[in-house]
């Protein structure tokens, strides 16, 4: 018979070598998918809409594309790996979960979500708005996303390869 974890392991074999030949499309691709099931979702599932709203999926789509997928790869990959090293023991993977959860993400990350939230839902450039949407909801915000990234970027950043590290986010995130 066949192996069913052949077909798996084959898929992972190849956007594993994919992603460490184009680790920036690899990661843009890779959360543009998730960004547009996401919003998809959301919209059906959590709003109970009938239809999606193809606009709003695509922006958001991109935006999870542009900052989820290749800014998080330079964040995750090269960035904290001068700051805190490229080591994958517990405390090393603790720092880089912790200025992910506390510093990257609610001061970068959902900034530029907030700020291109008005555009996304509403079709209006309108960053400072959505900014000030932010900054009314950041001392009750902050901390909340912290409850699931950091543990999740502990095995993020302790026994995920780094080549699978956008796509366990984008899994995690998919959840979350």
């Amino acid at each position: 018979g066949v192996n069913a974890e052949q077909p798996i392991s084959s898929m992972l074999s190849a956007y594993v070598a994919y992603y460490k030949r184009n680790p920036y499309r690899a990661a843009f691709g890779t959360c543009l998918v998730k960004g547009a099931v996401a919003d998809g979702v959301a919209q059906l599932q959590v709003e109970g809409r009938d239809s999606v709203d193809v606009r709003r999926t695509a922006l958001f789509a991109l935006w999870s594309a542009a900052y989820c997928g290749s800014a998080q790869h330079h964040i995750f990959n090269h960035m904290f790996g001068r700051a805190f090293g490229n080591g994958t023991g517990v405390f090393t993977a603790l720092r880089k979960a912790c200025a992910d959860a506390f510093v990257a993400t609610p001061l970068l990350g959902i900034p530029i979500y907030y700020a291109c939230k008005p555009l996304i839902e509403h079709g209006v450039w309108q960053p400072l708005a959505g900014l000030h949407e932010y900054a009314q909801i950041f001392r009750d915000f902050y901390f909340k996303p912290a409850m699931v990234w950091v543990p999740a970027h502990l095995l993020t950043f302790s026994v995920v390869p780094a080549p699978l590290r956008i796509g366990w986010t984008a899994t995690v995130s998919l959840g979350w």
